[in-house]
């Protein structure tokens, strides 16, 4: 039989994770699953973790703040291959 591997095709990753953090995650799964287009929640919008989410490879940062629908408009950005930054985040620049 043959294996069948299945790829998300959005991953929404926490920066803060009990064993880790979530920037090197991204670096990580951008190196093993680059099909997969990451989203980083966080409760911290500077622009240092801006900075370090794009460049680990994130599609896209969502303030842990921010609505379900700027979540799902957040997926749905990414998906299209643009990159999201949470409103709140571009306001406060």
């Amino acid at each position: 039989m043959p294996s069948c591997r299945r790829v998300p095709t959005v991953a929404v990753i926490d920066v803060r994770l009990r064993d880790g953090n979530g920037i090197d995650l991204t670096r990580e799964l951008r190196r093993s699953v680059p099909e997969t287009k990451i989203i980083l929640y966080t409760g911290d919008g500077d622009a240092a973790l801006l900075a370090e989410a794009f460049g680990a490879g994130a599609r896209g940062v969502v303030l842990k703040k921010a609505s379900l629908s700027d979540l799902v408009r957040a997926v749905e950005t990414v998906v299209r291959g643009e990159t999201y930054v949470d409103p709140a985040v571009e306001r406060a620049r």
